[in-house]
């Protein structure tokens, strides 16, 4: 999931990526120091309202 998009009109820059798995088999932390893995991905699907935005995408409600 990307998550922290920072940005200036519509150019988009620093990305943090949030993935389930926070090391790789050797020990190194993937996508660097932000990655805050399932924490950041639970707290976003158990927060998370559908809004417009949703819905202009196309996406399916959250199942939790």
């Amino acid at each position: 999931m990307v998550v922290d998009i920072q940005g200036n009109g519509y150019d988009l820059f620093d990305p943090e990526i949030a993935s389930t798995e926070l090391v790789d088999k050797d020990m190194n932390y993937l996508y660097c120091s932000g990655n805050l893995s399932d924490v950041a991905i639970s707290a976003f699907v158990s927060q998370h309202k559908c809004n417009r935005y949703c819905v202009l995408a196309g996406l399916e409600p959250l199942k939790t």
